[in-house]
């Protein structure tokens, strides 16, 4: 409600309180993304279709026998996602260049993810898998080098528009392995991929389906 006032304060003040929280000594890679996201929300036009002004806006059209037209396609609504997503890929790439730096091809070749995965003792499919993997250590390494490469060739996605959908998805699916894996949530940060979902083909598809019901139910009733 009232986006364009409260939602640059939010953003704002999201950024001061969780800086607060790295300014100890630690760098939380799991919500500085977050944080840039949500100024960059702030500022864009977010809420011109869900949300309360939306519904408000609409509910006056109808008030005044006006017919409430939605926005259209337009770069506005573009900018905010792509920046999301390019936020995503460049800290992905920073971490694997990170890795390579400091311990180079050792970080997966090494015995470290196999010793985190000793610290998993849980049943049904994580704790199979897990057994697995401990079963296989050269499976563990195979495993680390494959997330390495995901992080370190994060940075093709701002090259090319497909290179972008396809380390976008490597990237979630990297992430949403970590958490399977060794049950690590990484605060915030899953929020973000939400910039990587199909979300024009999803309101076409619910467009297409609310219509085709909408003309189910006038034919059924003879309307």
């Amino acid at each position: 409600f009232g986006y364009r006032v409260t939602a640059p304060i939010a953003g704002i003040l999201a950024m001061y309180f969780l800086g607060m929280m790295m300014n100890f000594g630690k760098t939380l890679h799991t919500y500085y993304v977050f944080s840039i996201v949500g100024v960059a929300l702030g500022f864009a036009k977010a809420a011109d279709v869900w949300s309360v002004d939306a519904l408000i806006r609409r509910a006056i059209a109808r008030f005044r026998g006006a017919v409430y037209k939605p926005p259209g396609l337009d770069p506005a609504y573009r900018w905010p996602l792509l920046f999301a997503g390019s936020g995503v890929l460049v800290m992905y790439a920073a971490a694997g260049l990170t890795k390579l730096e400091v311990s180079g091809l050792a970080w997966p070749y090494s015995d470290t993810f196999y010793n985190l995965l000793t610290r998993t003792n849980e049943p049904g499919f994580r704790g199979a898998l897990v057994r697995w993997l401990q079963e296989h250590r050269e499976m563990c390494q195979l495993v680390a080098l494959s997330g390495l490469c995901i992080e370190v060739g994060s940075w093709a996605g701002l090259l090319n528009r497909r290179l972008y959908w396809i380390c976008g998805y490597l990237a979630m699916s990297l992430q949403y392995g970590i958490w399977v894996l060794m049950k690590i949530q990484f605060g915030a940060l899953p929020t973000v991929f939400a910039a990587f979902l199909p979300w024009n083909y999803a309101l076409r598809t619910g467009d297409a389906l609310v219509a085709k019901a909408l003309g189910a139910v006038r034919v059924r009733f003879g309307s």
